[in-house]
This record gives C-alpha cells, structure tokens and sequence, in this order.
C-alpha cells in the first residue's frame, strides 16, 4: 500500500488537484504538495484522509487557510510553511 505521495515540482494551483489521486490510496500518511503554486487550502479539502498525518506544503504561494483545516490533533506533523497566511 502506498503511505507517502510526493508532488512537488508539479506546478500544482490547489490542494483539489490531488484529491482524485488521494481517494484512492487509504493508507497515506504523508503528502508532499512543496514547491508548487497553491495559494489557498479550502474548507474540507483534507478532510477525509485519516490516515494522513504529516503535509508538507513549503514554497507555495498560501494566502489564505480555512480554519477547520488547522484544528489541533488534526495533522500529527505540520512542518512550517514559507509564506504568510491568513485564517478564515
């Protein structure tokens, strides 16, 4: 089974992108979305993925974060983003 998926360098615009991919791999624990152009991490769109416990999202272009994304417990690891962001 497939735990960590690494998209960096994709040119990627949304964390969606990937959430076809994603859907299909129940026992992924890390993601790695660094180095793309995602500016914006929507409501419930990482929502779902259990299992997901570490995201790394360096040298992306976030302004803004839904709050829910963010609750405490929700990833066991964040590692620090590389631009300001906003929560809603």
């Amino acid at each position: 089974m497939v735990e960590e998926l690494r998209l960096s360098h994709n040119a990627l615009t949304r964390v969606n992108d990937v959430s076809f991919v994603m859907d299909s791999l129940p026992a992924l624990s890390l993601l790695d979305v660094s180095d793309n152009d995602i500016r914006e991490i929507p409501y419930g769109a990482l929502r779902g993925y259990p299992k997901l416990e570490v995201l790394l999202m360096a040298r992306n272009q976030i302004s803004r974060v839904s709050r829910s994304e963010w609750t405490p417990g929700f990833f066991k690891e964040a590692l620090p983003m590389s631009y300001q962001y906003a929560l809603l």
